[in-house]
């Protein structure tokens, strides 16, 4: 199974018009990763993955959309504005999926076998 990745909005919108996802379901998260700097700082990424199947060509793709948001300091204004900047990406996103007929949003995220 291959994997298709962007970070710009614009290019990911043009595929998910393109390509109807499999079932037409998008799958939306936050994914925190420790630092390596210091152990009360995490790196907060919004991803976005939908699979999609393409006749004669692999059986299945994942498209796969990340954007980093920020960190989070454990300092509750600055993480706010980290987590504000995320949903306000989400809810782009969410408006994406509306205008790609995509019929339901879900969490979590589709990755291939032994991904």
């Amino acid at each position: 199974m291959a994997i298709l990745k962007f970070s710009d909005l614009e290019e990911w919108s043009v595929e998910l018009h393109k390509d109807v996802p499999d079932r037409g379901i998008v799958r939306l998260t936050y994914v925190y990763t420790p630092s390596r700097v210091s152990p009360n700082i995490r790196h907060v990424l919004l991803v976005a993955t939908h699979t999609v199947t393409r006749p004669g060509g692999d059986p299945h793709q994942v498209v796969r959309f990340e954007r980093y948001i920020g960190d989070l300091w454990g300092l509750k204004e600055p993480d706010d504005l980290v987590m504000e900047r995320g949903e306000q990406l989400k809810a782009k996103l969410e408006a994406v999926c509306r205008s790609a007929a995509v019929s339901d949003v879900r969490a979590g995220i589709f990755e291939p076998p032994g991904g």
